[in-house]
């Protein structure tokens, strides 16, 4: 079974360009680099199917994060879609990456997930327990320190 969330989390649109702040601000010539078969990946298959062909930006899908976001890095791609965590960790990780942000992804739906932990199902006091003390700790604001101090792309559970 699986605890309340204490945070969710999702993809971005990762952009080097500092004049892009949202989708739309990609020119159409700008190919975008997904990471293959994620759920955003789907999402923008199915809005770029939407779009009348002349009107689509070409995708060129990546076998990694971290390839999605070197190809943005490389100018292969204008715009890498992937998932926030990763985004986060590599670009602490990667001086190269530091000029990076993420602009908003709207027309694509948001695609956040709530995160918990997984527990046997048997486990119910604990859960019970577990559930309790995220309350507690989303409600005094410690989760959503942990989040800001460290930078982590995610935001607090609805």
């Amino acid at each position: 079974t699986i605890t309340r969330p204490y945070y969710e989390v999702g993809y971005v649109m990762v952009v080097e360009n500092p004049a892009w702040k949202q989708f739309s601000d990609i020119p159409r010539d700008v190919p975008l680099g997904p990471t293959l078969g994620t759920s955003a990946d789907l999402r923008l298959i199915q809005y770029l199917n939407s779009l009348p062909a002349e009107r689509r930006w070409r995708r060129f899908p990546m076998s990694t994060d971290g390839d999605a976001l070197q190809a943005v890095v490389d100018g292969k791609v204008g715009a890498a879609i992937v998932w926030a965590p990763s985004f986060s960790a590599f670009v602490n990780a990667n001086p190269a990456l530091a000029g990076l942000h993420v602009i908003s992804s709207s027309p694509l739906p948001d695609s956040t997930v709530p995160v918990g932990a997984l527990m046997l199902n048997t486990s119910t006091f604990l859960r019970s327990n577990v559930d309790q003390a995220i309350q507690s700790l989303v409600a005094d604001g410690t989760i959503g320190k942990i989040i800001d101090t460290n930078h982590f792309a995610a935001k607090l559970p609805q």
